[in-house]
């Protein structure tokens, strides 16, 4: 049901956020224009909702091939300092080298490290640093990913909550990006946990294996 009336509402709000993208192109000189670009970032929140809302209503399909870690990460850090937005956010990448390609799903696990990094983007309020980490312990036979902020941490009141479906510490969004997280990890037969770091942040620590169980 909730697919269904995701689609139903994703369509006609498709065809609203085209239409004002090509009137405030015709309207570059007009005082009216930062009203139209509002009226496209409050329908692009909705799409963005919407997406979040599909996802958490399909089942996950892993497709998983062999991949290496450390290139999903080092891409998507290139990605996010490239953005305008994030000119106030220093990236730092600390990859153990020569961690063995493993069996993963790398659109998936991409899309679980995005929602990490723009949260921990999110949670500083002014200037920072988020930093990426990956290691291998040939013991455990696990691949360790992190993601940390130095941000305010994580109230410990809301400490039981953060991988809820809905439940989100933000102004914007559909409180999902955690819950969907978990659930893409959980698929992977991995962990995923965090930690707030006493005066200096959170951290996100995702935890998968190296030979992938069915």
């Amino acid at each position: 049901m909730s697919a269904r009336l995701a689609h139903d509402i994703r369509n006609p709000l498709t065809g609203i956020v085209n239409s004002i993208e090509v009137i405030a192109g015709e309207m570059k000189e007009s005082p009216y224009r930062p009203i139209l670009e509002e009226i496209q970032r409050q329908a692009n929140r909705v799409n963005n909702a919407i997406s979040n809302l599909l996802k958490y209503s399909r089942p996950i399909e892993l497709n998983l091939r062999n991949g290496n870690i450390n290139e999903i990460a080092a891409s998507l850090v290139l990605f996010l300092s490239s953005q305008k937005t994030n000119n106030r956010i220093k990236f730092k990448l600390e990859l153990q080298p020569g961690i063995p390609n493993f069996s993963f799903d790398a659109e998936h696990i991409e899309n679980v490290l995005l929602n990490l990094g723009l949260n921990a983007i999110q949670a500083i309020e002014k200037e920072g640093q988020v930093i990426f980490r990956t290691n291998y312990d040939e013991g455990s036979g696990k691949v360790i990913i992190s993601v940390q902020d130095n941000g305010p941490g994580i109230p410990v009141e809301k400490v039981p909550e953060i991988f809820k479906p809905f439940y989100t510490t933000k102004t914007e969004g559909t409180g999902l990006g955690l819950a969907i997280a978990k659930d893409i990890i959980d698929k992977h037969r991995g962990d995923i946990w965090f930690e707030n770091i006493p005066g200096n942040g959170c951290i996100f620590i995702i935890s998968l294996p190296l030979e992938y169980q069915p």
